[in-house]
């Protein structure tokens, strides 16, 4: 009996109960912290290269990170991790080719795992959350909802709804675009890649965005370097991400049980044999897309030509000049106007809007963009004088955006606005390859470069056929210049210090109004 009770004493102990956990724990931990290495012909790797976390750096201040790993190399490419993750980073002409160039660089897969922003629709593996065959039936289908002649039948609507949002603002005020312009653009982006039920409902249409809202803000470095690790904000994407889902689906459902069609992007998927998992992980990729680049581009704008008296008149002229080409009645209000422009033209009939809305981009497209190889062997980095090296097979690559649109090599004092660089005779966009990667490049063209040239068109004529406007801040005093984002930041984002719009409504519009 003694014997037992002293086994008990001893098994009951703080100091064997320690040991039992750390023989549970330090096999588990060493899994999880197994990564593979660099080796051969690979870029050097980064210094701070922390064992399980790997270079926290890429997301604390991730251009400042990638900007010095790259000037401390010869070649200006660099390798580090993420969690377990290998990660090659490039940078200069040679790392910029080889990235938008290469089609052995598979742009779902790295976005699938490094990318910690999108909804979390299903508790696949990580490497499995986007597989090629969904890519390719997600690109075919996104292609083909956003065919040129279904956005030039939806134009009516388009167009109604930006009308009737923008006379809600008033005679006169103050907005908070990344607000209300950023609302305008999920309801144009629900109507032509979702569907017509929720762009219908204010309800609806609110809780959506609010969810998706949640979802971006869920993002942190835990997701990447710990994706098992039940952590808060993974919890709050799971659970938004559950909801949007489960919203969608009522939809689908209630279609396929009363046989309910309606002339949206919902029903060529449902149409074309779509499984009600694949119609969610659609629309929820298109508009987040969508929205998480056109939202804050659009606001953007017009906020740098609300401090722009230059290119805000010469926009102006550009719309009057449109309009007045094709209203039978050039004397009525420009609004008016708007509605007899051919639909061809919203999408390539303003080029003055279109070299703002670059420069917007050039200056607005944060973070990282990402790719992976998934070749199977080593994909060459294509150095001019043969330098040998290589991204290693299953290795995730990593171009930071601000490496080309902020290069003053490129472009002229590359924190300034300024939309005459894309002029003929200036052409800063052409001095390199891939200069300008605002709308993809390579291999890799954004798919959606139709729908958000026509929302913007149509967007920003209309606001500036309807009103007057200055940049302020938030207590109202005028601002001569929109603040510089901040180039450390994941993906375009609000800017950090508030900006308003001090609107009039135009004489004529309020007039029409009466």
């Amino acid at each position: 009996m003694l014997g037992v009770n002293l086994l008990q004493e001893k098994l009951s102990s703080p100091l064997f109960l320690l040991l039992c956990a750390l023989a549970v724990l330090l096999p588990l931990l060493a899994a999880l912290a197994a990564r593979p290495a660099f080796r051969g012909k690979s870029p050097p790797l980064t210094a701070g290269n922390l064992p399980f976390i790997g270079s926290f750096g890429f997301f604390s201040a991730r251009w400042d990170f990638m900007r010095s790993a790259a000037a401390g190399s010869s070649s200006g490419n660099f390798a580090f991790h993420l969690g377990k993750h290998p990660v090659v980073g490039l940078s200069g002409e040679a790392g910029r080719r080889t990235f938008f160039e290469s089609s052995q660089l598979n742009l779902g897969a790295g976005y699938a795992v490094l990318f910690d922003s999108g909804p979390e629709l299903e508790q696949d593996s990580a490497d499995e959350k986007i597989s090629k065959g969904f890519d390719a039936w997600f690109s075919r289908n996104i292609k083909s909802i956003l065919r040129k002649e279904r956005l030039m039948s939806a134009l009516p609507t388009i167009m109604a709804d930006t009308r009737s949002r923008l006379l809600q603002l008033g005679p006169t005020g103050v907005t908070d675009p990344f607000d209300s312009i950023y609302k305008l653009v999920f309801l144009l982006t629900i109507r032509l890649v979702a569907c017509r039920e929720i762009a219908e409902s204010p309800a609806q249409l609110d809780k959506s965005l609010s969810l998706l809202q949640a979802i971006e803000a869920s993002s942190t470095p835990a997701s990447v370097i710990a994706p098992w690790a039940p952590v808060p904000a993974k919890i709050t994407r799971f659970l938004s991400g559950a909801k949007l889902y489960m919203m969608f689906k009522e939809l689908v459902d209630a279609r396929h049980a009363t046989g309910t069609r309606e002339e949206d992007a919902m029903q060529e998927l449902i149409d074309g044999g779509a499984s009600t998992t694949n119609i969610m992980k659609f629309v929820l990729g298109a508009v987040f897309a969508a929205q998480l680049n056109s939202g804050i581009n659009i606001a953007t704008q017009l906020c740098h030509l609300g401090a722009n008296k230059e290119w805000h008149a010469k926009s102006l002229e550009e719309v009057r000049a449109v309009a007045a080409q094709h209203a039978p009645d050039a004397s009525a209000p420009l609004l008016e106007q708007l509605q007899h422009i051919p639909p061809d033209l919203w999408e390539h009939g303003f080029p003055l809007l279109d070299q703002s809305l670059r420069e917007t981009i050039r200056m607005q497209l944060l973070g990282s963009s990402f790719r992976r190889n998934t070749s199977g062997k080593d994909v060459v980095i294509r150095h001019a004088d043969g330098t040998p090296e290589v991204i290693p097979p299953g290795a995730f690559v990593a171009y930071n955006i601000a490496d080309v649109h902020y290069n003053p090599r490129i472009f002229n004092s590359p924190t300034t606005w300024d939309p005459s660089r894309y002029d003929d005779d200036r052409a800063e966009d052409k001095k390199a390859p891939h200069s300008f990667v605002g709308w993809g490049s390579g291999a890799h063209p954004c798919l959606g470069v139709r729908m958000a040239k026509i929302e913007h068109n149509i967007m920003v004529a209309h606001f500036l056929a309807m009103f007057d406007w200055e940049l302020c801040a938030i207590d109202g005093s005028l601002m001569d210049t929109m603040p510089l984002p901040d180039l450390n930041s994941w993906t375009a984002t609000k800017p950090k210090t508030p900006t308003r719009l001090r609107y009039t409504m135009k004489e004529e519009v309020l007039r029409m109004k009466a």
